[in-house]
This record gives C-alpha cells, structure tokens and sequence, in this order.
C-alpha cells in the first residue's frame, strides 16, 4: 500500500506542474490544516457569504485535483469550496491509511477548521469512495448540512476483500483477511452502513451501475438505510463520475439541491 501511494503522490506533484491553472477559476488559497500532528494540504476558495461551504474529499490513491471540476462548479453558484489531500496522499504528511477509519480524522480536522473561519456558515460535505468512507465515519459527520457520498463502500470487508478479488489472486486472500482483521480491530464496528444512520443532514448517493467494488444491491442498502435519494450511473464503474458522466452528475445533483430541505 505504502509504494502504491508513494507512486499516487509523485503523480500528483506531476499532474501539479503540468496544470498550473487547473484552479484558476477558484481563486483559491493554499492552507494548511493539522490533523493528528500531521500537515494536510488543502485549498480554500471562499465564495458568496450566506451560500454555505462544501468541504471536498478525493478517493484512495487520488488527490484534490480529482474534486477541481466539482469545486467549481460549486463555486460557480457562489459556495465556498474546500478541497483537501488526505495524509498520504497529495502534497499532505504521510499518516496510516484504512479506507475511510482513519481518514475521518482529517476530515474532523477540516471541518473545525471550516467553523472557524467561516462561523455561522452552513458545512456541507462531498466525497468519493474513501472520502465518502471518512465523511461518514467522522464524528464531525452530524454537523453537515448536506451530504453527497459517490462510490460508498458499505462495509469494511466489502471494501477490502473486492479489491482483493479484483486486483489479486486467489492466494493472495489470507493476505486481505489478515489486513481486514488488523483494521477492524482498531475500530470494530466502524462500517458506513452503520454510521450513515446517524448523518443529520440531507444525503444524496451516487452509484455506478458497474461498480465492481460497490454492488448497486449495497448502494441500495445504504440509501435505505439513510432515507437518501440514489442516483444510479449506467454503465459506470468505480470512477470519477464527474469526469465521465458530467452533464448527468450536475442534472442529478441541481436537482437534489433544488429539492426541499426536509
């Protein structure tokens, strides 16, 4: 896991230098947000005062550039954007990785950061995959206004044993078994199906038709589970739906927005 992120964040430094403007539009600034004593790199693009803040999370192995077009078509109708690179990923302090478990401290760390410089103003959260994972597991995940989970795992051994099936071999499975033991032992019962029940804010989830990580039979789950709305991608797997699917994300999206608070 370790070399595999080592290569994600030298990608990321890559893909930095090669789009110097791929924030323009945001006028965005760099900040620094500590979490657990560790640096996390963010940036902060403050919008129209009263319209709330959309803190936003990238997935394993991605990093913030892969929430830019979503952040601006956020700050497009005047919110103010929070774009984060969880520890280990992006230009942020090295830190342990568990899909979502221990990501959801950063995600505490942003969200007081967020209350603090923008009091008054209304959380709300977007996350895909791990992000969405480490929203729903953070304590600070009652406080959010409004809520888009894309790609959510519903349990811990879903996440770890599917990539498994899918990246390894058959021998390769006392190997996940293993790791799912070790990290459920930090955090037993710390599964988003369980802690999606406990958001207080309006949820949407998003899900791809062929996820092979995220049986749609989950996605359902969770949104029950929730009382969410889901929106269900054809065709679509586990990937960046704003990249693939664009206009339909921000159809399916504007139209959850536009809907009623309650």
């Amino acid at each position: 896991m370790r070399a595999y992120l080592r290569l994600r964040k030298r990608a990321a430094m890559r893909a930095a230098a090669r789009n110097p403007l791929a924030f323009a539009g945001l006028n965005a600034s760099p900040v620094t947000v500590e979490s657990d004593s560790r640096k996390l790199s963010c940036l902060l693009a403050p919008g129209e005062p009263g319209r709330g803040v959309w803190l936003l999370a990238h997935g394993l192995g991605e990093n913030r550039w892969q929430m830019a077009s979503r952040a601006a078509w956020f700050r497009a109708r005047g919110h103010s954007v929070c774009l984060m690179d969880f520890r280990s990923h992006g230009q942020s302090d090295w830190g342990p990785v568990a899909f979502g478990r221990s990501e959801a401290a950063d995600v505490d760390a942003a969200v007081d950061y967020l209350e603090k410089h923008f009091p008054g103003e209304p959380i709300s959260f977007c996350g895909v995959s791990l992000g969405a994972a480490a929203g729903v597991l953070a304590a600070s995940a009652a406080r959010f206004d409004r809520v888009i989970l894309e790609l959510l795992y519903r349990a811990l051994e879903d996440a770890v044993m599917d990539r498994a099936r899918v990246w390894l071999s058959r021998a390769s499975y006392p190997v996940a078994r293993a790791y799912l033991r070790r990290l459920e032992a930090s955090c037993p019962g710390c599964d988003p199906l369980d802690a999606i029940t406990r958001l207080r804010g309006r949820v949407l989830l998003l899900a791809g038709a062929r996820d092979p990580f995220v049986p749609l039979a989950h996605a359902r789950q969770l949104a029950e589970a929730a009382g969410a709305s889901l929106v269900e991608f054809p065709g679509a797997g586990h990937m960046n739906l704003h990249r693939v699917a664009r206009a339909e994300w921000q159809r399916a999206v504007q139209a959850w927005l536009d809907g009623p608070s309650v």
